[in-house]
């Protein structure tokens, strides 16, 4: 019997470490840095009866990214509502039609920085 450690778990999942095996996928080519965050599966059929197959298709097209448009803009986690899985998905497509480096790297910019601001709260609260 294994007795969870409540502390580890929360080491790290705050501090991002739980991230690291996704760099792989990208080094194997499997996800991209910037791109749709993968959601499990079984939210598939609903998430499409909220936005329709054409919306997920076009998600489902990307290559799903360690961070991306709907990130920056605050829909991660749970989506509690439709108009939260709205936001989400058309966030994601909209950084599909826009796709470029300099969203990329605006991007990638925006997630540093808000992770050195999510840790120094940490740090000084």
């Amino acid at each position: 019997m294994t007795t969870p450690i409540p502390w580890l778990s929360t080491l790290l999942r705050n501090s991002g470490i739980d991230e690291l095996p996704q760099v792989l996928n990208i080094i194997k080519g499997q996800m991209s840095v910037v791109g749709p965050r993968p959601h499990l599966p079984e939210y598939n059929a609903y998430y499409q009866s909220v936005v329709g197959q054409e919306e997920m298709d076009k998600r489902h097209d990307a290559h799903p990214g360690l961070t991306g448009l709907a990130q920056i803009r605050g829909y991660r986690g749970d989506t509690p509502n439709s108009a939260s899985i709205h936001n989400r998905i058309n966030s994601d497509i909209e950084y599909i039609n826009r796709q470029s480096f300099l969203l990329d790297l605006e991007i990638i910019t925006i997630s540093f920085w808000m992770l050195i601001r999510a840790a120094v709260r940490r740090i000084f609260n």
